[in-house]
């Protein structure tokens, strides 16, 4: 039962990092999306968003204190996995539906699939 708990402690909080680091993205990509290259703007917001993402969880959610530049590459490399999924699934979902209903419905999908990743592998107890 405590693991379930401490489970649902994790989840809840990784989507609450997320959500104000997707805040954080969408707030900024509309304020300065007139002033530099949307391309340009959104990689970096994205790029820092990770960052940002990475950082809370490491202190606040997940509590590991160690490793921290190797937890933040595996942190990385796990995002820009979700991002390639991400893509993918929005492409295919794209066919059969309007892509802001793609967009929608592809999300839990990956949030659950990164969560899963950086659970296990990336805020693991044994670091390799």
């Amino acid at each position: 039962m405590l693991l379930i708990n401490k489970l649902d402690r994790n989840l809840h909080l990784y989507i609450v990092i997320g959500f104000f680091c997707c805040v954080y993205e969408v707030t900024f990509f509309m304020l300065l999306r007139n002033k530099f290259n949307i391309y340009l703007l959104n990689t970096l917001l994205i790029i820092s968003s990770i960052f940002i993402s990475y950082n809370l969880n490491y202190y606040l959610n997940f509590q590991k204190f160690n490793y921290y530049k190797k937890r933040a590459f595996k942190f990385f490399f796990v995002c820009f996995l979700g991002l390639f999924f991400s893509n993918i699934l929005l492409y295919f979902l794209s066919i059969f539906c309007d892509t802001k209903i793609a967009k929608i419905i592809s999300i839990p999908p990956i949030v659950f699939f990164q969560f899963y990743f950086n659970k296990t592998w990336t805020f693991s107890n044994e670091i390799k």
